[in-house]
């Protein structure tokens, strides 16, 4: 048996009993290839999983900056409470200003 979607040679797992949940399981083929999964029995066509993320190909600086700008916008929501300052647009552009701030380094241009 071969894999619906990268046609490799399939795995036969046997049936067991799950190590996590320590549910009986039945036996399964399963592709070697593990960046996509199988198509669950009566669908027609196989849908790939994206591929699975590595450290090379994940931009942190996005993820640590969204971090930091969330938490500007916690205390921006504090003033908005406080301040009576409606206007959203406002008080994102100041959390952006202020996570922008807090990510640079000393000797980079503003």
């Amino acid at each position: 048996m071969n894999c619906a979607i990268c046609n490799q040679p399939m795995k036969l797992i046997s049936a067991g009993v799950s190590k996590s949940t320590g549910k009986p399981y039945n036996a399964f083929y399963a592709c070697e290839v593990r960046t996509h999964k199988q198509p669950r029995a009566g669908t027609s066509t196989p849908t790939p999983t994206p591929a699975i993320q590595t450290k090379e190909n994940v931009n942190w600086d996005k993820i640590s900056f969204g971090k930091c700008k969330h938490a500007f916008l916690v205390e921006a929501f504090k003033k908005f409470v406080e301040t009576g300052i409606t206007d959203k647009e406002y008080w994102e552009k100041e959390a952006e200003i202020w996570a922008k701030m807090s990510m640079r380094k000393l000797d980079e241009p503003r």
